[in-house]
């Protein structure tokens, strides 16, 4: 059986140990007080430092829930990363002739200054009656037959020529494709970023104001 170790502990340790202190007076304990009572009596006798008092501040509001906001489609179109996913999404849903329809025009007036060329600028025109308001084209957006013979039908063409079609194909998903990515998963990720948000006002819910501020 090894002996009992003597050596100190290093500077700035405390014992852990429960043992009694060897210096405790017998007499100090009533009769039959054990060696471990004793020792703990000696502990609890320590008076310890006073804890400093913490003030949690009080939360004054709770942060709004994805219930409690709206996500809005003109950010949604504005923003490349949550745009793609919108029409990804929407091929997957078949529904997808609005959304192109609307990038397609903003790449029609963003060509206009670049393209200054007649012959390119009709090309262009050409290629978007033809593939979005040509009868039984496979991207055909429905916005009426007398706005169709308005774009066509006017003689000339302009920057803006397509603004009221894209006008009305936004509208279009605005209460049809969009409102089904928002229930989506990934439309609910999305409603957690505060800038493509906005909170609901009193009273609103999200299906009450579909389709405002388009």
């Amino acid at each position: 059986m090894h002996g009992a170790r003597t050596g100190r502990l290093p500077a700035g340790r405390q014992s852990t140990s429960l043992e009694p202190p060897s210096r405790v007076s017998k007499s100090a304990w009533p009769a039959g007080t054990s060696q471990w009572s004793r020792g703990m009596g000696q502990l609890c006798s320590k008076k310890e430092p006073a804890l400093p008092m913490v003030t949690i501040p009080k939360q004054t509001s709770q942060p709004e829930s994805v219930g409690e906001r709206e996500l809005l489609l003109p950010k949604v179109l504005k923003d490349e990363k949550a745009c793609a996913d919108l029409l990804a999404f929407a091929r997957g849903e078949y529904s997808a002739e609005n959304i192109e329809f609307y990038l397609e025009v903003d790449a029609f007036m963003a060509r206009w200054d670049t393209h200054p060329s007649e012959k390119e600028r009709s090309a262009d025109f050409d290629f978007m009656v033809e593939e979005f308001l040509t009868e039984g084209a496979n991207r055909q957006v429905c916005i009426g037959d007398e706005r169709v013979k308005a774009v066509t039908g006017s003689g000339r063409i302009s920057k803006d020529v397509f603004l009221t079609a894209q006008s009305i194909a936004k509208e279009s998903m605005a209460h049809d494709i969009f409102p089904r990515f928002v229930e989506s998963d990934l439309g609910q990720q999305y409603m957690l970023r505060i800038d493509l948000t906005r909170p609901l006002s009193h009273g609103a819910t999200r299906s009450s104001i579909v389709g405002e501020h388009l």
